[in-house]
């Protein structure tokens, strides 16, 4: 019976490490761990870490001036983004998809913001290596008219 299970064993850990390796360069979509907003990488599991990035994500952007809107952009409030989490927690490669552009451009000034704070997002990985993720954002805001 030993030789067997030895057989399996070695079979299995040749597997394991035959693994093509990883393009960290390459910029994915999906990958087996997501990146993680700063202050969620400690909870249990990914589907937490994932709803506290979001709702994190959300906060951060509705912190948004709208002082500097024309009255064009309170009625037409989708607006749609991508960005890229690299690497090293880093937010780059910010690009409007679709939006009012000075919405846009505020949205874009505060996603831009995240990589002043004093802690980063925690990278993807994929096959334990840490890669660049791509996310498209869309977000409909929602704005309050002031009534004298």
């Amino acid at each position: 019976m030993k030789p067997i299970i030895t057989t399996l064993l070695l079979l299995f850990t040749l597997t394991a490490f035959s693994q093509e390796p990883i393009d960290t360069s390459k910029t994915f979509t999906v990958v087996e761990d997501m990146p993680v907003f700063p202050g969620c990488e400690d909870l249990d599991t990914n589907d937490e870490r994932k709803k506290c990035t979001e709702t994190n994500l959300l906060k951060l952007i509705y912190k948004i001036n709208t002082s500097s809107l024309n009255d064009t952009c309170l009625f037409s409030s989708l607006v749609v983004i991508s960005f890229v989490i690299d690497t090293t927690g880093q937010v780059t490669e910010i690009k409007k998809i679709k939006g009012c552009e000075s919405l846009v451009k505020e949205v874009i000034r505060i996603t831009e913001s995240m990589n002043e704070k004093p802690r980063r997002w925690k990278a993807g990985e994929q096959n334990g290596e840490k890669v660049r993720v791509k996310y498209i954002y869309p977000m409909r805001l929602c704005f309050r008219q002031n009534r004298d």
